[in-house]
């Protein structure tokens, strides 16, 4: 295991698999932009199964004012890729569905673009 118990995989977290209540503590998840709406509770949940009661998990993610899902047409970079924005309120209210939701920080990014959703999530008893 590396330092400081940091685990780093290059799979996203539908694909990624450990044994159930693996992660003691520290979960952290940064601007998962390619995980589609649908697949964002099941993501959610393989995240969740992985944590010991009482785990933290660090999830930041881009929001937006209105819901999309698909292609930004104002990405910088070339192919443009796949987003999935949520609202605070909705980011706030599917998360606390399967974790207490312990700190959210709207993080301004600047005009016409999305801004930054900071959550703490504890995983509660099942």
């Amino acid at each position: 295991m590396p330092a400081k118990g940091i685990i780093r995989t290059g799979n996203g977290y539908d694909r990624t698999r450990f044994s159930s209540e693996f992660i003691r503590y520290r979960l952290f998840s940064q601007q998962s932009i390619a995980h589609p709406k649908v697949d964002f509770r099941i993501v959610l949940g393989n995240v969740k199964e992985v944590l010991k009661p009482s785990g933290l998990f660090y999830l930041g993610v881009y929001g937006s004012d209105e819901e999309f899902e698909g292609i930004w047409e104002q990405d910088a970079y070339n192919p443009k890729r796949f987003f999935s924005f949520h609202t605070d309120e909705n980011i706030q209210r599917i998360t606390s569905e399967l974790f207490e939701l312990l700190y959210f920080k709207r993080i301004p990014m600047g005009a016409d673009r999305p801004h930054f959703q900071s959550l703490i999530l504890e995983k509660t008893n099942p």
